[in-house]
């Protein structure tokens, strides 16, 4: 863009019975009225130079080419934003999609770790319970979950197997309270039957002890009886033979009754 300033003088024309004709005027008329339309046109009353004309034409070119690059930077920021909005709702979507499922499965395993919570303590206690003075108190195992809770995911229950010393009867007894303490819980783990297992060996053993107890006891009231019997006096021959007669027949119906226990 060039800025071009001309200097018209203003001609002064007079009628004289309708026929114009010039009219000189001097050269201080001819400035002033170059500077009135200087002034009507908005311009300084400075000369200007080639040189100077040159400057303002750069000056006005160079404002064009910033505003031009201003303009192309502004419209560039406005394409970012408008991309970066576009693309916001979608990134958004995704994050919030993935915390979503995050959530999910923590909440997935805090019920699974609540529920395996509930079922070891049922069944360890189940155990404490009914082992009564035989079972110690439950021991447990933890696992924290993410919500930073300690479950239980494990236990054990001490209980005691050991036979009383010199008294089957007691060890029976004993050994039926253990065994039903182990599988006391709904699902006896493993272990649990194999200590069932045990206290029934253990019961059966001391059964087999208290049996033969008995046994021996009854033997040795025989033995005494028998004993008592052959060695008894008689006031006579026919009274000795009484006795001895009854004496076999006692024996008879003691023996019917040892057969029956043994």
């Amino acid at each position: 863009m060039q800025l071009s300033v001309h200097a018209f003088p203003l001609s002064d024309r007079s009628v004289d019975n309708g026929d114009p004709s010039p009219v000189v005027q001097s050269e201080d008329s001819v400035k002033d009225a170059g500077k009135t339309e200087r002034r009507a046109l908005g311009l300084s009353d400075d000369r200007v130079s080639l040189s100077d004309q040159a400057k303002i034409t750069r000056s006005i070119g160079d404002d064009a080419r910033t505003l031009d690059e201003r303009s192309t930077k502004e419209l560039k920021v406005s394409q970012n934003s408008s991309n970066q909005t576009t693309e916001a709702p979608p990134r958004k979507a995704q994050e919030k999609a993935k915390h979503d499922a995050e959530q999910k499965v923590e909440k997935q395993q805090v019920d699974q770790l609540k529920q395996r919570d509930r079922e070891v303590r049922a069944h360890e206690l189940a155990h404490a319970v009914t082992g009564g003075a035989f079972a110690g108190s439950p021991q447990f195992e933890y696992t924290q979950g993410p919500d930073g809770v300690q479950y239980a995911t494990g236990g054990e229950v001490s209980v005691d197997t050991s036979p009383v010393a010199g008294n089957p009867q007691a060890t029976m007894d004993k050994a039926r309270i253990v065994r039903a303490a182990a599988l006391a819980p709904a699902d006896p783990s493993g272990q649990d039957r194999a200590v069932a297992a045990r206290a029934s060996q253990i019961g059966a053993n001391a059964s087999a002890e208290l049996l033969r107890q008995r046994n021996e006891s009854r033997a040795e009231r025989f033995s005494e009886d028998q004993n008592a019997n052959t060695f008894a006096p008689g006031p006579s021959d026919k009274a000795e033979g009484v006795s001895v007669y009854e004496g076999l027949k006692s024996d008879v119906q003691r023996g019917g009754y040892f057969d029956a226990v043994v």
